[in-house]
């Protein structure tokens, strides 16, 4: 090339280009000219000889604008996009995860839009078709090569060799301020290729399983949630044209529906279309509907949008075995399970199970919840349950489990209980996992016993109530208490049990009493004497004793002797000594109710004594908080401090929180006495546990000493 020429060096991020004119009528003479930008290398040159070859890219460079509109409604998320910030400014890339409809997309989307100013050289975008198994997902090199010629690079310089081409790509980015959205990602490999080298660039993305590893690579990574339901309310709310008459009506069936839409993005955008389609429907309707169809009522008229079909694009991507137990989960009625639970549901080794949760769990459709314990997604369920079926022998594993772990847990809480006279052996469990499991799985012990009552297993339904007493009456839940024995007493009914029918009312005849609905309780204790009597020697002493407990509440103590003698006598003839002792602090109580002191105190004396000789903690604890009240009464109240202190440090050792603040309030009365200070702290411990009891009644007695 004739002529001295001077290079232009590198034009940044848009390039320049240059075409070549032909200078006045000599064909022989050319000049070339820059008359707009040029990639690469530009060569000014006054004379040029010979031909000249020019490569024009088949695509004109520019500042790519890839990213799909984003969500027309967007709620909430307001952790989730201070995160993206976050990450984003401590130059890591951001991996969202979550099964599909849950809003991943539309809330990356939603901060790439906000964000388009920072990325001044362009937007760039891939769709990785993970969820679709019939799709053709494109390959990282040709996702490379998409992006790199979209960012104005000429074929030619696009290397073929695979690892070339990765480095291209990165030195590219480089020198630009690009974001780039990997979407519908399902392996690390996809979105590894994908990050840039430098700061200058930055990757978001996207997909249905969680994929861990891409954090050695530098990612930061975030599981996607439902929304909240003032969130997914609201959504559905800006779903519906402005000023529709039914949000302003309904406000309760918006929160219906978005409990029932599961508060997932996608299946509350079906159901705000569905009510647009039809202006004339009520929200309430829509509701019911939701209800009524399940997922089927979750999908577009047209197909094109169905939850049913994003579920099932994910467990197609479970192994057999991990599918499997997908199935046996929703089988389960409760909402968390053990995977001790998880194991006697399919009938294998727990450790066999928890590789195939950890598939599960990868692709969202189970969450961790706490130490062995995963959760299911309502919607999840729904679709677990339809494509998996019933199966009873999975359910009655389950409820076995359950069941015996309940015996176990209870006879270790309370030692003289008699076990209930279901078959089966106790399933083994240490005396100090006995409370954190009954917490832990009480809401499941109650939805498995609902369960084996609509499955007429009466004996079990029976026998969990029976196990689960002593654990909810310490804890001072005493609406699942008398709601539990609701179910036992239908489960009594389908045995047509003489003696489980009374148990069923002595034990309803309890938990009203303790509620303070003493009518009722009269009503249920006297029907369980007329059922025990010439049955059930044991149950008419117990129900005997509780009518003893229910006068003294009414202010009719001397009913409560005479119930309290009569319970004692039954429990003497029995010949049970822990049982005796029990009928002895009754009988304490009753007397210390009609100003007989002295007789209190001898009964009090003889069943300490009783409980003792038998280490029964309980027993102890009872008997102590009883002579605490003669000695109170009778003005004795150091003695009454000592008697309460060690009441208290009895039922706070066993964990009985409702027998403890009763306690505890006692020994603040005894206080009062002697130390002020001391009587407050000890009022303020029992308002504590009374109102974590919901025990509104005491807490306002114990308010009103506090003044």
């Amino acid at each position: 090339m004739a002529g001295g020429g001077r290079r232009r060096g590198d034009a940044g991020p848009v390039g320049y280009r240059w075409r070549v004119d032909r200078a006045g009528d000599d064909a022989a003479l050319w000049r070339n000219k820059v008359d707009a930008e040029s990639v690469g290398i530009a060569v000014q040159a006054g004379r040029i000889t010979g031909g000249v070859h020019i490569s024009v890219p088949r695509h004109p460079p520019g500042r790519p604008a890839q990213l799909p509109k984003g969500p027309p409604s967007f709620v909430g998320r307001s952790a989730e996009l201070r995160w993206l910030e976050q990450v984003v400014a401590d130059g890591h890339a951001p991996y969202v995860s979550g099964i599909g409809g849950t809003g991943k997309t539309g809330l990356l989307l939603h901060w790439a839009h906000s964000r388009r100013d920072r990325y001044e050289d362009g937007q760039l975008y891939v769709d990785l078709r993970g969820p679709d198994a019939s799709a053709v997902r494109p390959t990282v090199g040709a996702v490379l090569r998409r992006f790199l010629e979209a960012l104005g690079e000429p074929d030619e310089s696009i290397p073929r060799d695979p690892d070339e081409l990765g480095k291209h790509y990165r030195t590219v980015l480089g020198r630009r301020r690009v974001l780039v959205f990997a979407d519908n990602a399902e392996s690390p490999e996809q979105i590894r290729a994908l990050l840039p080298g430098s700061s200058h660039a930055t990757l978001i993305a996207a997909g249905r399983a969680h994929l861990d590893g891409l954090r050695i690579s530098g990612f930061s990574l975030r599981r996607l949630d439902a929304l909240s339901v003032v969130e997914a309310g609201a959504l559905f709310e800006r779903s519906l044209p402005e000023g529709d008459d039914r949000l302003v009506a309904e406000p309760a069936a918006v929160a219906e529906i978005a409990r029932r839409c599961g508060q997932w993005p996608l299946p509350l955008l079906i159901a705000a279309g569905r009510a647009i389609d039809r202006p004339t429907l009520s929200l309430s309707a829509l509701a019911r509907e939701l209800a009524a169809r399940g997922l089927e009522a979750m999908k577009t008229k047209d197909g094109s949008e169905s939850v049913r079909e994003v579920l099932a694009n994910s467990a197609a991507a479970l192994a057999d075995e991990a599918r499997e137990v997908f199935g046996l989960l929703a089988v389960s009625p409760g909402q968390d399970l053990h995977v001790t639970a998880l194991a006697a549901l399919a009938d294998r080794p727990a450790n066999d199970i928890v590789p195939l949760l950890d598939s599960l769990e990868t692709m969202n459709l189970v969450q961790w919840v706490d130490e062995g314990r995963y959760r299911m997604h309502d919607l999840v369920r729904l679709y677990a349950r339809e494509s998996a079926g019933g199966d009873d022998a999975a359910l009655r594993r389950l409820v076995d489990h359950y069941l015996s772990t309940a015996r176990a847990a209870d006879l270790l809480l309370s030692p003289y209980k008699t076990a209930s006279a279901t078959d089966g052996p106790a399933a083994g469990i240490d005396a100090s996992d006995v409370l954190p499991w009954f917490g832990a799985e009480h809401r499941n012990l109650l939805a498995v016993q609902q369960e084996a009552l609509r499955r007429k297993w009466y004996e079990r339904a029976w026998s969990l109530a029976w196990h689960l007493t002593d654990f909810q009456r310490w804890q001072g839940r005493l609406h699942d208490y008398y709601d539990t024995w609701t179910t036992a007493l239908e489960a009594a009914r389908g045995l047509g049990d003489r003696h489980r029918l009374a148990w069923a009312h002595r034990q309803m005849g309890q938990a009203c009493s303790r509620l303070g609905r003493f009518d009722e309780a009269e009503d249920r204790l006297r029907a369980a004497i007329g059922l025990a009597r010439g049955v059930d020697l044991s149950c008419e002493a117990a129900t005997l004793r509780t009518l003893s407990r229910n006068s003294s509440r009414r202010g009719r103590h001397g009913q409560a002797v005479v119930h309290a003698l009569e319970a004692l006598d039954r429990y003497r003839r029995l010949g049970n000594p822990l049982r005796t002792a029990l009928g002895l602090t009754t009988a304490a109580w009753a007397q210390a109710g009609v100003g007989n002191h002295v007789e209190a105190r001898n009964f009090g004396v003889e069943s300490m004594r009783m409980q003792r000789l038998h280490g029964n903690r309980y027993g102890v604890a009872e008997a102590a908080a009883c002579l605490g009240y003669v000695d109170h009464m009778t003005g004795r109240h150091d003695r009454a401090v000592a008697h309460y202190q060690e009441a208290v440090a009895g039922f706070r050792f066993l964990q009985n929180t409702y027998k403890e603040a009763d306690a505890t309030a006692s020994l603040g009365d005894a206080y009062a006495a002697v130390d002020v200070a001391a009587a407050t702290t000890q009022w303020r411990r029992a308002l504590s546990l009374y109102a974590a009891q919901n025990r509104t009644a005491q807490a306002e007695l114990v308010s009103a000493r506090l003044g």
